[in-house]
């Protein structure tokens, strides 16, 4: 089963803030051409972000979450009520530090997603 890996936007913004870790996956941004391309290979991972300017990392969300957890204290909380799944995220290093969407979202993974880009904004945007 293959599981959902963060979105272009994500994988430039990980970049910015040092996500360091070796994958399999990444994007290429050709900025004269406009394009993005995923690429898949099947050796040994790499630590794509550190190869070229260009080469972002394309961490599956759970490896994102955990990263942005272990790394900067930041944790992305699912939650489900009623069948309905919201999403809140805290910062363990700082307990006033709370992000929390009004939003219902459709599954997990979407969640997970939208919880990694409000942390990943907050980051940039301090940097």
């Amino acid at each position: 089963m293959n599981k959902p890996r963060v979105s272009p936007e994500q994988a430039k913004m990980l970049k910015a803030v040092g996500y360091d870790v070796p994958d399999t996956h990444y994007y290429e941004d050709y900025l004269v051409k406009g394009i993005i391309e995923a690429e898949e290979h099947d050796w040994e991972p790499s630590d794509y972000n550190n190869s070229y300017e260009w080469h972002f990392t394309r961490p599956t969300l759970d490896d994102a979450a955990r990263w942005l957890r272990e790394v900067n204290g930041w944790h992305v909380s699912i939650g489900y009520d009623c069948e309905v799944v919201r999403m809140g995220v805290d910062q363990t290093v700082s307990p006033f530090a709370c992000l929390v969407s009004d939003a219902i979202y459709p599954d997990h993974d979407t969640a997970l997603s939208e919880g990694i880009s409000m942390i990943l904004k907050k980051e940039t945007d301090a940097q």
